[in-house]
């Protein structure tokens, strides 16, 4: 830009105008070979624009609504001063934009700060998918396994093996930061082909048990959930129940997440018969 400027600077101070062509005739509408050309300009002139209305004087404002007047060339003015007059045209456009541009605010040390706090804290509070299960390879056991939620019952080989890999996807079963309690072996003496009395069974709780989960509880659920399901197959999952929805290996999404649960043992519209509190995994063995 500076370059630039000087090179108009040089032009306007070598070239002049014939002695027969007076310098006002420039700026003066004399004849009809002079037509006046009227454009818009700011009423208050930023810094490039009084300079290049001083270097270039055809083009300073001279009306009082703050536009400017410029002279066409005229018929008998000599090519080099006519050239001239458009560089400095084009020099004080070019000034005129770069004065308009807008120029971003720069980032101090505090604002950079808080923007990398605020993302590391997104990325923390996302949790990162777990790692794939240790695939079970055993065989039925029978209830021959002390259960480890310490419901004074047994498990079997299978659920201790599958519980196992939920601890160790989403840390202890006991107040820990995804499930907040779990249970596996039952009586269940209401409902005698339950899976829990069989030691096959395991309800796992990501909020208060008997209450409705919050928003945060809810998301928790369904990870484990959505692990358990993934991992079906390696894990012998036979079947899962979680906010009023059924699924098993059989079951395609068709409404959402399996299919709406259902039963002639439980009033599924109950936080807890309804499974809307706890995550209920059936094992196959």
């Amino acid at each position: 830009m500076r370059l630039l400027l000087a090179a108009v600077l040089t032009a306007g101070a070598t070239l002049t105008a014939p002695p027969t062509t007076p310098a006002a005739a420039i700026t003066t509408v004399t004849t009809p070979h002079q037509p006046v050309v009227v454009v818009p300009a700011p009423a208050r002139a930023p810094f490039p624009e009084r300079w290049s209305a001083l270097a270039c004087p055809e083009l300073a404002p001279n009306a009082p609504d703050g536009r400017v007047r410029r002279v066409a060339a005229r018929t008998d003015e000599p090519a080099p001063l006519t050239q001239l007059r458009r560089a400095c045209s084009r020099v004080r456009s070019g000034l005129a934009a770069l004065a308009r541009t807008p120029v971003a605010p720069a980032v101090g040390p505090e604002a950079l700060r808080r923007s990398v706090s605020a993302a590391v804290e997104r990325a923390a509070a996302t949790p990162s998918p777990p790692a794939p299960p240790v695939p079970w390879t055993g065989g039925a056991s029978g209830c021959a396994v002390p259960d480890p939620t310490g419901g004074g019952g047994c498990v079997t080989e299978a659920t201790r093996h599958g519980l196992a890999a939920v601890e160790a996807a989403f840390g202890p079963l006991a107040a820990g930061p995804t499930v907040r309690s779990a249970s596996c072996w039952d009586e269940h003496a209401w409902n005698p082909t339950s899976d829990h009395p069989r030691g096959r069974a395991c309800d796992l709780f990501p909020g208060t048990a008997g209450a409705f989960p919050s928003d945060a509880e809810q998301a928790a659920g369904w990870r484990v959930a959505d692990y358990l399901r993934a991992h079906a197959d390696a894990l012998d999952v036979s079947y899962l129940i979680w906010q009023g929805r059924y699924w098993d290996p059989s079951v395609r999404d068709g409404d959402g997440w399996g299919r709406p649960y259902s039963s002639t043992v439980y009033d599924t519209a109950d936080v807890t018969s309804g499974h809307y509190d706890h995550v209920h995994v059936s094992f196959a063995e």
